[in-house]
């Protein structure tokens, strides 16, 4: 049996090798993983995807505890991870007012403008694709005070490409951002919403913290970020249900779903990430959700993106069902 509509299975449950089943010789090779949302169905909004992404995706430095990824984020979005998590603060030496990544307190060595480079880059040689990019204010003890407010430093990185980010304050379908980053608005404006946040970012201010909620954007975001579960099976029993919800195609929710949590990010990563591959290719599901993971390698990026349908033209109208 082909796990999802690109005519991909994995044959092996323990390396997860991807090989061309026997019985799909009418569906054409899957597409690099680089252009692998090209296939997509143009109509399909995002609550209806699965979709791979890592969480803290600019903390490669700072040893065993701080670091989060092995691949920058430009391998990320080449190996198919659609979803960052971007946390910015001012460097402690800077009086550039340049927002850096950073997690926690670890400067990562690279700025905002840097990863605004990258992502216009990668949807310049990929027009089919988007990336969908939550931008939280990393606040810590060490962060030097700011003379420009947080988000004015965020939109004048934003304005050297000002048609990087698509214009949408709800959840939008793939044909509306092609070629654009979609923003998830962890950090506040004031009321009166300046340029460009009156029409760009989905309003995710009222983010949780450490629990399972839902975000009261367009038919709502339902989040699991419990980040203090840092055992196997307290952070699987918080991130299974979701898994499950997100498989039944009568909640028309947008799952975000945080496989990761404090402590060793590696070590929990190796658990959490086979659980994840495991439960996948036993239940066959035809929708993950968001997944931001820590240290994710190829075959289960493949793994969560090729669940998606190529095509839904046929798929029969379902009722609306919403997840509380």
């Amino acid at each position: 049996m082909p796990l999802g509509s690109f005519g991909v299975a994995a044959h092996d449950a323990h390396s997860c090798e991807l090989t061309l089943t026997s019985d799909v010789k009418h569906v054409s090779p899957p597409p690099p993983m680089n252009a692998w949302m090209s296939r997509l169905a143009p109509h399909l909004s995002l609550w209806q995807l699965s979709i791979p992404g890592t969480h803290d995706s600019g903390a490669h430095l700072g040893g065993a505890a701080i670091e989060c990824q092995s691949m920058k984020i430009g391998e990320q979005l080449r190996a198919g991870i659609r979803f960052i998590d971007v946390r910015l603060a001012l460097r402690i030496s800077n009086t550039s007012g340049h927002l850096g990544i950073f997690h926690d307190i670890t400067d990562q060595n690279t700025d905002f403008d840097n990863v605004l480079d990258v992502c216009a880059g990668f949807l310049g040689d990929n027009p089919g694709e988007t990336i969908v990019m939550s931008i939280k204010h990393e606040k810590h003890t060490a962060e030097p005070t700011y003379s420009t407010p947080f988000h004015e430093l965020v939109a004048g990185a934003m304005a050297r490409y000002p048609d990087l980010f698509a214009k949408t304050l709800t959840i939008p379908t793939l044909q509306d951002v092609r070629k654009r980053v979609v923003l998830l608005r962890r950090f506040d404006i004031p009321d009166q919403m300046p340029p460009p946040f009156d029409q760009v970012g989905l309003d995710c201010t009222s983010w949780g913290d450490d629990k399972t909620f839902v975000l009261p954007v367009g038919g709502g975001i339902k989040v699991q970020d419990h980040y203090t579960a840092s055992l196997g099976d307290l952070k699987w029993g918080y991130f299974e249900p979701l898994l499950t919800e997100a498989a039944d195609p009568t909640y028309r929710t947008w799952f975000i779903n945080f496989l990761v949590a404090r402590g060793s990010p590696a070590l929990l990563a190796s658990d959490m990430n086979s659980r994840l591959r495991r439960w996948a290719l036993a239940s066959k599901p035809k929708r993950l959700g968001t997944i931001p993971m820590d240290f994710p390698d190829l075959p289960l990026i493949k793994l969560i993106a090729m669940t998606n349908p190529v095509e839904l033209e046929a798929m029969t109208p379902i009722p609306r069902r919403s997840s509380g």
